[in-house]
Order: C-alpha cells, then sequence, then structure tokens
C-alpha cells in the first residue's frame, strides 16, 4: 500500500509484475538500510530522498519533466504524473467498458482511492465517440427488450 497524505489512508497500488523483484530488492535492501541507517521513524515515507526526506511532489515532476527532455519528447506531448493518473482512469474505463463491466466506475473509484464517484468522473476523459458508442449500445438493447428479444 500506499500512504496517500492527502487523504490519509492508505492505498493498494497495482505494479508491472516484471517490477516486482526491484521493489523486493528496494524494500528489503536500499529502503530496509536507509531505514536502519538514518533511524527514521514515524510516518516512514517508501522513497527517501538523499536528505532523508519524503520526495517531493515538485521533485517528482522536476524529475519527470527533466526525463523528458533527456528523452527529446515534445513539448506539446509532455505530461505530469497527474496526467497519467488520468490516462490510466480514462483507458482504464473504457477498457471495462468494452468488457462490459457492470460497473465500471465503482471499480475505478476504489483504484484511484477516492471516496466520491464525483472526483473519479472528473479523472477519466470520455471521448464523444465512447459516449456514441455507449448510448447505440444502451438503445440496441432498449430495442431488443422491446421486441421481446432481451440480452
Amino acid at each position: 500500500t500506499d500512504h496517500n497524505v492527502t487523504a490519509n489512508k492508505d492505498r493498494i497500488v497495482d505494479i508491472f509484475p516484471s517490477l516486482g523483484p526491484l521493489l523486493k530488492w528496494y524494500l528489503e535492501q536500499a529502503h530496509a538500510y536507509a531505514l536502519k541507517e538514518k533511524r527514521l521513524t514515524g510516518d516512514i515515507p517508501l522513497f527517501i530522498s538523499e536528505q532523508e526526506k519524503r520526495i517531493s511532489k515538485k521533485t517528482l515532476q522536476s524529475r519527470l519533466f527533466n526525463q523528458q527532455k533527456d528523452y527529446n519528447v515534445p513539448v506539446d506531448k509532455e505530461f505530469s504524473p497527474h496526467a497519467l493518473r488520468r490516462l490510466f482512469a480514462t483507458n482504464l474505463y473504457q477498457e471495462l467498458i468494452a468488457e462490459g463491466h457492470l460497473d465500471p466506475l465503482t471499480y475505478i473509484k476504489q483504484q484511484l482511492g477516492h471516496v466520491f464517484y464525483s472526483t473519479t468522473l472528473r479523472y477519466c476523459r470520455i471521448s464523444e465517440a465512447m459516449v456514441k458508442r455507449s448510448k447505440n449500445k444502451a438503445l440496441d438493447s432498449i430495442h431488443r427488450n422491446l421486441l421481446g428479444e432481451g440480452d
């Protein structure tokens, strides 16, 4: 889990399976060593800076933008950590809808650690094409039910 400072709650964060061994090494070796040597107590951050403090949002954003510059990402294609979170929510919503998931917003709300659906809705950027497909699917379902064909 990852401690969310804003809402003061723990979250479950999915990671790529290939990152598992690296994260395990970090937690068992590097992080454990840092905790032992620095004698940190209280609310201990997952990622610790060389100054023995929580890595700030500003530092993470700066590092991400520097990496994008290093990889020659065009300015109009640059993104923030928060934009990645919105992209994740939008893509997950589209995938869940395509798979016929019965309640995609509740699932995404849980994944993002939101309390309110209104917050989750702000994260999901739904395209006009997707809205049109959803409307057509709903209308087709209604039409089939009216004709007695059911789902």
